[in-house]
């Protein structure tokens, strides 16, 4: 369409790609190369090397074709001008060519860890896009590391060629050459990190770091003027200063080692000089345009945003961690942001609530009832402690990690290597607290989390507190919002109904009752608080798009065969259904309460009234049905009458978590879990005749839950992590001896028929059966298949230790949960960088 440039090795034209319907950029070798092998071997070099690897600040190679003897790359097409052209006007404000100069750190390093060497940086390589996102291009002068030799001439580069015998042309590339590169040494990584220093000096100053009136002079000043410091603007912080001598150090074996570190020196400059920032500056002026992108996920392992935070993204900005569901199991995924795909990180099925190690290098995560780290270059994970349905962790600098360990406790903390659980913060019962979860670790040993109250609506009623590590003080910060995290722009940020706000907030000084403001609408967010969305050290920030999700279940009846049929009760928040003995009434668990349906009436009575009621079950004779309870802290066992008459009654109580699994068809023993914070969940018995004292069934290191009565009362059935995974086992009762394993591909939620010799389970979405022999001895067949759909998971309870949420009665049928509107998975994550110069340009903390 046009005539982009021309320059060394090739012109570039504008062009439109019909099939695809975009504007590209076409690069074609100039004629005078066309016949030299060696600048054609450069050209099709240049296209392997664009092609190796995807950044977001590296523009990109589309294809490289050939027509008519004339080769060409069809490159990304980036709008807008280059730094050269931005530089026509004068030198760059110190904070905004520091964002800068970040931006073109980040896409060396990952060029570097590539192996390669772009050799030609320089201002007119480098394009700033409409949205303020730097995009490095020309790649052709790249070499490989391993194939590192000795330079060329300089005198016959092809960018030089055309103007090095010309007087009064001031040479471009030269003047961004490193000493030995102009010397026509070899060359390394280092050489970049020159040039990098050549353009950051450039940019602060509005002037070449070595200038001349020929190819001769400009060479000559590079290989041995003194640089002149005294131009740098005054408010040049002294770490940039520093950074710069080393950057420009002739002897390589002197300077700056790693452009990575330059990166991360940068970024320390730009967040020391927010921090330093007081709440009473005014704004310096409008905001910057934000740099966004889309991270689109494999159709095959798309986003499994469920009760935990999904998505996190290390601290320096390099990587992403997501939980993706791949089959029928979740992964832990993670993807660079200099790589355009992402990999699976072994043995992290069942992963949830990934968080990144301060030094990037771990991602911890819950699966299986335990708290787990992996590191991120592979290998298998490494058990931390117990943990069951949490919700949230932060890693802190001491190497210890703070966490909910469970769904309705306080926070508490760990080693990362492992070690004693230590808690934290304690619900306070007084204010009907029920759980605190999404912590945060502040500069001054400070946490910041998320507290619920009985009776609340949803996580848009909860209230975000402060409390000291040290003293244990607790300041209340604000209430309405949830999953709140600290920018060290002095702001903090949280969600509410579907969107982020935020509000003035300096660790050094936390006040209650500060002003909200709304900075960014559409991010997901669950009914349990989780929003899924973070942000780097430095201010990059990763969110789900979506909104505040309102939870809604249908009740279905599903045959063996898989058909379904709707009941006639309205979407609302059902779970736990249990049939009673005689199959004609179903107990539930529904919004804090436990609830009977009349099957052959079609009416729903409330059955208990003081919320925070859940786990319903039946005792044989169909007159009581039990339940677990946290009305007056952890959960504790209750049973009242099935019809509503008189009061409930406490069975008993102890200082740790408990939730019902099921009944001896006497009615004398009630089997079930109790969570320890010492050997997390165990098998318990409590009989109702005599002292009702409870005795430990199954009680190991391990996790086993969920207890079932076969219907002659000699087997219990539970799932038990002792292979590392979750499987259903049977064992004989009164007493534990034999241990049969039932699923043998992952199992959870075992229930007996009520009328055939025949035992169910779930393996994600898959509804399995096996054929049982109870007498004389037990056996099972091989699992068999019956139907595949998709099942709602918990949200009240224990969760990983409550009971299963579907049942069967006589004849087969199965009564299980749906959404009533099943919203489609995630398939992309949104990447804004440099968010904290919005947050701060938008939001001064003196006007929020």
């Amino acid at each position: 369409l046009a005539l982009l440039g021309a320059g060394g090795m090739g012109e570039v034209y504008r062009a439109k790609d019909t099939r695809l319907g975009r504007d590209v950029a076409i690069k074609v070798l100039s004629d005078a190369f066309a016949a030299d092998a060696e600048r054609l071997a450069r050209f099709r070099r240049e296209a392997q090397v664009l092609a190796s690897f995807n950044h977001p600040h590296i523009a990109a190679i589309f294809g490289l074709e050939e027509s008519g003897g004339v080769e060409a790359l069809v490159l990304e097409l980036v709008e807008g001008e280059t730094l050269a052209e931005r530089l026509a006007s004068g030198a760059i404000p110190v904070d905004d060519a520091l964002a800068l100069a970040r931006q073109i750190a980040g896409a060396l390093e990952a060029a570097h860890e590539k192996g390669i060497v772009h050799r030609d940086l320089k201002p007119a390589n480098v394009k700033l896009t409409q949205e303020g996102t730097v995009k490095v291009l020309d790649f052709g002068l790249a070499k490989a590391l391993s194939g590192a030799g000795s330079s060329p001439d300089v005198s016959t580069s092809p960018t030089l060629a055309a103007a090095a015998t010309q007087a009064g042309v001031v040479i471009g590339t030269v003047a961004y050459m490193s000493p030995e590169q102009a010397r026509g040494r070899s060359v390394d990584k280092r050489a970049d990190i020159w040039a990098f220093g050549a353009v950051l000096w450039e940019m602060l100053t509005g002037r070449r770091l070595f200038e001349g009136d020929t190819f001769s002079d400009v060479l000559a000043a590079v290989l041995r003027a003194d640089v002149d410091w005294a131009a740098l603007p005054a408010d040049t912080p002294r770490a940039v200063h520093r950074l710069l001598r080393r950057c420009l150090e002739r002897d390589p074996k002197r300077r700056l080692r790693d452009i990575g570190d330059a990166r991360i020196e940068i970024e320390e400059a730009l967040a020391e000089a927010r921090n330093l920032a007081t709440p009473t500056e005014p704004s310096t002026g409008p905001a910057r345009p934000l740099a966004r992108f889309l991270v689109t996920l494999p159709h095959e392992a798309p986003l499994t945003p469920e009760k935990q935070v999904a998505v996190a993204i290390s601290p320096d900005g390099a990587s992403l961690a997501y939980v993706a569901r791949r089959g029928h199991s979740t992964q832990l995924y993670l993807r660079p942001m200099d790589c355009v795909e992402a990999k699976p990180l072994e043995g992290t099925e069942g992963a949830r609530g990934p968080f990144f190690s301060p030094d990037g290098r771990w991602v911890g995560f819950e699966s299986g009832g335990k708290l787990k780290r992996t590191s991120i270059s592979g290998g298998s994970p490494f058990d931390i402690c117990e943990a069951f349905e949490s919700r949230g962790a932060c890693w802190g600098p001491d190497d210890m990690i703070l966490f909910a360990q469970t769904a309705a406790a306080g926070l508490s903390r760990v080693p990362a290597s492992g070690g004693d659980v230590v808690p934290v913060t304690s619900l306070d019962l007084e204010t009907e607290e029920t759980t605190h979860r999404w912590p945060d670790l502040l500069p001054g040993g400070l946490v910041l989390f998320t507290i619920a109250t009985q009776g609340i609506a949803s996580f848009d009623d909860a209230s975000i507190a402060v409390q000291s590590l040290t003293t244990g003080e607790r300041r209340l910060l604000l209430k309405g919002g949830t999953c709140a995290r600290w920018a060290p722009t002095g702001h903090l940020v949280y969600a509410r109904g579907g969107s982020l706000l935020v509000a003035p907030f300096h660790p050094e000084r936390p006040k209650a009752g500060a002003s909200s403001a709304r900075i960014l609408e559409g991010v997901l967010t669950e009914a349990t608080g989780a929003a899924h969305f973070g942000f780097s050290r430095a201010g990059a920030l990763v969110h789900v798009p979506g909104a505040a999700q309102e939870v809604r279940h249908r009740l279905l009846w599903v045959d063996r065969g898989g058909a379904e049929e709707s009941l006639p009760l309205p979407p609302r928040l059902y779970e736990e259904p249990r049939f009673s003995p005689d199959g004609q009434r179903l107990a539930l668990a529904l919004g804090g309460d436990v609830w009977v349906y009349d099957i052959a009436r079609g009416v729903l009575t409330r059955l208990t009234f003081e919320a925070n009621n859940f786990s319903p079950v039946w005792t044989p004779d169909g007159r009581r049905i039990t339940f677990s309870s946290k009305r007056n802290g952890p959960a504790d066992l209750f049973w009242k009458a099935a019809d509503g008459s008189g009061s409930d009654e406490r069975l008993f109580t102890s200082e740790y978590e408990k939730v019902p699994g099921s009944w001896s068809p006497d009615g004398r023993v009630l089997a079930f879990t109790e969570y320890h914070p010492a050997t997390g969940a165990d098998i318990w018995v409590l009989s109702v005749e005599a002292d009702r004292a409870p005795r430990p069934f199954l009680r190991t290191r391990f996790n086993e839950y969920a207890p079932m009565f076969s219907p002659d009362g000699r087997w219990l059935a539970y799932t038990s992590d002792e292979s590392r995974r979750d499987e259903v086992y049977v064992t004989s009762f009164p007493e534990p001896g034999g241990k049969w394993q039932i699923s043998t591909a992952g199992g959870t939620e075992p229930v007996w028929a009520p009328d055939r010799p025949e035992l169910f389970y779930r393996d994600g979405d898959r509804m399995m059966s096996v054929t049982v022999q109870t007498d004389p001895a037990f056996g099972a067949s091989a699992p068999r298949l019956l139907f595949e759909r998709e099942q709602v998971g918990r949200n009240v309870g224990m969760g990983l230790t409550g009971l299963p949420n579907y049942d069967v009665r006589a004849g087969g049928r199965f009564v299980m949960i749906t959404e009533s509107e099943q919203r489609p998975a995630p398939t992309e994550l949104s990447v804004t960088l440099e968010w904290f110069a919005e947050l701060a340009g938008r939001f001064p903390t003196a006007r929020v």
